[in-house]
């Protein structure tokens, strides 16, 4: 069952139990009031069982029970709060009394004298209602025997006052019930426009996303609410899934592009060393001295394969989140060392190193020792043999800041801000067979983030290229 029904049938039930309540007070109401009539019509019939009731002066003889009363007796004088009648044979009812409560007549009521008369001789007899002739007009009937005559007396009280009451009562309980319904509805109106309806917009809206429509969103809701707070919640969570699935989807053609690029870069050495061992078993290879070339350009191309594989399986291993090893790295000694290793490479290149003499930073050695080879031998490559290399350590109590800067040619704009791409290489006109794969600042970036640093370029033509990264202490 919806939300929406469930309120419905609240709000139903509510009001069946308030028009109930209403209408159950006031049948209560009537009920004690007309018990009231009747305490007072048993009261007054009391006297007729002794024979000396009021009414005995309405007798010429209390053993004459067939004349007529006589005429100076007349009716009775004073107030007189019953309609009073005599039953004096089957059929035959003589009126005593009207009632004078009201200044206007009143309709004298409808007297069966067969049930008065089974009434009276019941023994235990009780008031009843009888309606009043051509009118809406109600009385309460109490009849007894009077055992001197065996006459029968009826004495009749008008209920103008109890339906009077009544009715009012009646108008005041179901207008205070109009009201607290009018109320309720307002309520549950309130309740569903600002609880269900927001629901059914979202619901509208989640079937539009399920159908892969992830930039939609569901329509805010009032603040504060229930369906507010939910509404924020779920377009959170949908911007995270949509960022998630554009990450996917990035992770996906990111490692389409890796595959591609590694079975081409893997593709030449492969054929290389290929066709060399095809020269050899077709004899080809007859000299010493092709023999020998073909060698050592086998050794060469799977010297390069293994480098790369090796490449790969690193950055594969960055790409897999696997934790690293920790413990204490001097910073300085590892740009010392890559200054030595590239002076033994170019002994006439200019390769010096500034900053702090102790800069210890928390890392991996190995992989620390790599990001510096692979800075410093691209701009062994990329730059002039003249060239300068300046390696600057600086820190502060956060981290250290390493920054390799060369004075070589530079790079435009669209290589710098692609270089930490895998496979991008600054030149591309340069061959495979002289160059490296692609991937030495892609390393650079990963093991650099694996440690929670940060890694940059700066580059600008003719004037050299700048790389920095700085990791926390």
């Amino acid at each position: 069952m919806s939300l929406r029904a469930r309120v419905l049938l609240a709000v139903g039930l509510v009001a069946i139990v308030v028009l109930g309540g209403a209408f159950l007070t006031t049948r209560l109401a009537e009920q004690r009031l007309v018990d009231q009539v009747d305490r007072r019509l048993v009261d007054g019939s009391r006297p007729f069982d002794r024979g000396l009731g009021p009414l005995g002066r309405f007798r010429q003889d209390p053993t004459d029970t067939t004349a007529p009363p006589r005429p100076d007796s007349g009716r009775p004088r004073g107030f007189n709060e019953f309609y009073v009648a005599i039953i004096r044979n089957p059929s035959q009812v003589v009126v005593l009394g009207k009632p004078n409560v009201s200044r206007t007549s009143l309709s004298p009521p409808t007297l069966d004298a067969a049930r008065a008369r089974a009434e009276a001789a019941s023994g235990d007899p009780h008031p009843y209602t009888v309606d009043a002739k051509r009118t809406s007009l109600r009385y309460r009937v109490m009849a007894r025997t009077d055992p001197t005559t065996g006459d029968t007396f009826v004495l009749a009280a008008p209920l103008t006052a109890v339906d009077s009451s009544t009715n009012q009562l009646a108008i005041i309980a179901f207008a205070i019930a109009g009201v607290v319904l009018a109320v309720l509805g307002l309520v549950a109106w309130w309740v569903i426009r600002l609880g269900v309806r927001p629901l059914q917009r979202m619901a509208t809206a989640a079937l539009t996303i399920a159908d892969d429509d992830l930039t939609r969103r569901v329509p805010e809701a009032a603040k504060g609410t229930e369906a507010g707070d939910l509404s924020a919640a779920i377009n959170n969570m949908l911007g995270r899934l949509e960022e998630s699935f554009a990450q996917r989807a990035e992770t996906d053609a990111r490692l389409r592009r890796f595959v591609g690029d590694a079975s081409h870069e893997l593709r030449t050495p492969v054929q290389t060393i290929r066709g060399y061992s095809e020269l050899y078993s077709a004899g080809a290879l007859s000299g010493s001295g092709q023999l020998d070339d073909a060698m050592r350009r086998t050794g060469q191309e799977s010297v390069r394969m293994a480098k790369l594989i090796d490449e790969l399986l690193t950055l594969a291993r960055f790409d897999q989140a696997r934790p690293i090893e920790t413990h204490p790295v001097d910073l300085r000694s590892l740009a010392d060392d890559a200054a030595a290793d590239a002076l033994a490479i170019q002994p006439d290149r200019s390769v010096r190193v500034t900053g702090e003499p102790n800069a210890v930073v928390t890392g991996d050695e190995h992989l620390l020792r790599q990001v510096l080879a692979n800075v410093v031998n691209n701009a062994l490559v990329h730059t002039p043999p003249r060239s300068a290399i300046t390696i600057t350590v600086t820190g502060d109590t956060d981290a250290v800041t390493v920054s390799v800067a060369d004075e070589g040619p530079g790079m435009d704009p669209e290589t710098a801000r692609r270089a930490f791409e895998r496979f991008v290489r600054a030149d591309p006109a340069r061959t495979r067979e002289h160059g490296g794969s692609g991937l030495g600042l892609a390393i650079v970036q990963d093991a650099i983030r694996a440690h929670g640093g940060s890694v940059g370029l700066a580059s600008d033509l003719d004037r050299g290229t700048v790389v920095e990264f700085r990791l926390p202490r």
